[in-house]
């Protein structure tokens, strides 16, 4: 059994061409929404990398300024006794195991 495919009319033709530019519409206008929200993303990073430099610079600009400090010897440390020391085990006799 053969069946056989109806040629496709010309207001079909058209109807499916239609179509298809409505959707590549749509699709086109997503595409320039993301490439705008892209380039704002962009711009807020690049805001936000210019203000981390410039925290950053501040920053080394307080720790250049800040007065060194001069490394002062550690404080003497008083004397102390030394521990006590662990009294002897008293030794005990040892028997040999018998030999079997």
């Amino acid at each position: 059994m053969t069946s056989r495919i109806a040629p496709a009319t010309t207001s079909d033709s058209q109807g499916l061409i239609e179509s298809v530019l409505v959707n590549l519409a749509a699709v086109r206008q997503s595409m320039d929404q993301l490439a705008a929200e892209f380039v704002a993303s962009q711009q807020q990073i690049a805001s936000d990398i210019a203000k981390l430099k410039a925290a950053e610079q501040e920053i080394s600009d307080k720790i250049s300024s800040a007065p060194s400090a001069q490394p002062t010897a550690a404080p003497a440390r008083a004397a102390t006794a030394p521990g006590r020391k662990p009294a002897p085990v008293p030794s005990q006799s040892r028997q040999e195991a018998p030999v079997r």
